[in-house]
């Protein structure tokens, strides 16, 4: 199994000034994907934000962002690093890109796939889902009101989604659901 984590990411850029290239570099938040070596084999294109399906996971995800400023910068010129699985299909994007585009295609193949996936959607009961994912995302929002719009410093907003996060790091660690790698999963528990 491939894993992921966000690395903070150096992107350098050369634009014409005049006679005159000029280089600069930007950072950025980006998914980094790792070999079976612990080598990274892939970044985002762009850079990240926090995202997710609900308030809860939103936060999460700034916590998972707030890791890479704990580990080392990435050099985006440099991905894969040195020393990579050459195996890994996470390497060569181009036959990924390939796949991606072969899929698109307009293809009798495609079609009847997609007519397939048409029919199974006919059977789901699509109000029964929204409702549940409503249900979900009001009781986040409830949730995040409650536990964490109440602070006065900064500190203690960031301390209190921390500590949420670590318990639901926890978890899928003691249910063997991890596939991200963290500063604790590479460091032990050190917070």
């Amino acid at each position: 199994m491939s894993s992921w984590n966000n690395r903070l990411v150096r992107t350098k850029h050369i634009t014409k000034l005049g006679n005159e290239n000029r280089i600069f570099f930007t950072y950025g938040i980006h998914e980094a994907f790792y070999d079976k070596l612990g080598k990274v084999v892939a970044i985002t294109k762009k850079s990240v934000e926090p995202f997710g399906d609900n308030v809860k996971d939103c936060r999460h995800s700034w916590i998972m962002m707030a890791e890479a400023f704990g580990k080392p910068i990435l050099d985006a010129d440099k991905i894969p690093e040195e020393g990579h699985d050459t195996n890994n299909n996470l390497v060569n994007t181009n036959i990924l890109q390939k796949e991606i585009e072969e899929a698109r295609e307009d293809t009798e193949e495609n079609r009847e796939l997609t007519k397939v996936l048409n029919d199974s959607l006919i059977k789901f009961d699509m109000v029964a889902f929204q409702k549940e994912e409503e249900k979900n995302r009001l009781s986040s929002e409830i949730d995040h009101q409650t536990n964490f719009c109440n602070f006065k410093k900064l500190k203690d907003i960031v301390d209190a989604i921390f500590s949420e996060y670590d318990t639901y790091r926890k978890e899928q660690r003691d249910n063997g659901e991890v596939d991200i790698i963290t500063t604790q999963d590479l460091e032990g528990d050190k917070y």
